[in-house]
């Protein structure tokens, strides 16, 4: 996949104005934007939360992936080697910020969300996130939340890390 048919798949909505342009607005920008947003991208595209309105194959998510990967430098290894091939696994997230813990959760938690998937509360801003803190630990601590995100416990741990410091 090219930085263009990903934007063809993104940008609908990940542009100012768009109804995700409050997790991410740049999608329609250089391959330096995508660089610094392609891990919650990933994360969010693995999981199925992603694109929103836009139906992949599987065929065409691998192949998102596969870009996501390409930006991350994640390559995928050949066979011939010690481990038999497959693909390096995503780097682990170990420290949370609000910008990279909020993608985890606007897909559903957003005023902005499609009105199939809205919940409340809504986490759009540090200060919802702030008012809603202990609810928001309880789910992610009990594994209810984020849904769809398959997380290691060192990320359930940065996650909660977070929280707290809120």
């Amino acid at each position: 996949m090219t930085l263009d048919e990903a934007k063809a798949k993104c940008a609908g909505c990940h542009q100012p104005g768009g109804s995700g342009a409050g997790v991410w607005s740049t999608a329609n920008g250089t391959e330096a934007d995508w660089k610094a947003f392609a891990a919650p991208a990933k994360s969010s595209v693995v999981a199925g939360r992603m694109p929103l309105g836009s139906p992949m194959t599987a065929d065409e998510k691998s192949k998102l992936i596969a870009f996501l990967d390409k930006l991350l430098a994640i390559v995928p290894e050949t066979g011939g080697n010690s481990s038999g091939g497959g693909s390096t696994p995503p780097p682990v997230v170990t420290k949370f910020t609000f910008e990279t813990a909020r993608v985890l959760c606007v897909g559903c938690h957003s005023a902005s969300a499609p009105q199939a998937v809205r919940e409340s509360p809504y986490l759009d801003t540090l200060g919802q996130w702030v008012q809603n803190k202990g609810e928001i630990r309880k789910q992610v601590r009990s594994g209810a939340m984020p849904q769809g995100k398959v997380m290691t416990m060192d990320e359930r741990n940065a996650l909660l890390d977070f929280i707290q410091s809120l």
